[in-house]
């Protein structure tokens, strides 16, 4: 939980450092928006398709009461998994 929620963490402060030494706090503030609203737009199509499960393997009649559960963490449920670790480009 540490290091997914440090992914957030340091991506915001990156953003807020380069405004800083920018003196540009104003373009920090556009630039975080922009990638709050691009993450928001991605993350609850994402978070409702994983607790939904697949619909290939309902439909071979295997039961998926907690979602889907491939590539997960299976300490965290699906949607804090997908939550937390948004991070579909990087698994190969």
């Amino acid at each position: 939980m540490v290091e997914n929620s440090s992914i957030f963490l340091i991506s915001v402060a990156l953003v807020f450092a380069l405004g800083f030494y920018l003196n540009k706090k104003k373009l920090a503030w556009v630039i975080f928006g922009v990638m709050t609203v691009g993450f928001l737009i991605m993350v609850f199509p994402s978070v409702t398709a994983e607790v939904n499960g697949n619909p290939g393997i309902a439909h071979l009649g295997v039961s998926q009461p907690n979602g889907s559960m491939e590539r997960k963490e299976v300490r965290f449920e699906p949607a804090a998994s997908d939550f937390l670790g948004n991070n579909h480009y990087c698994n190969f």
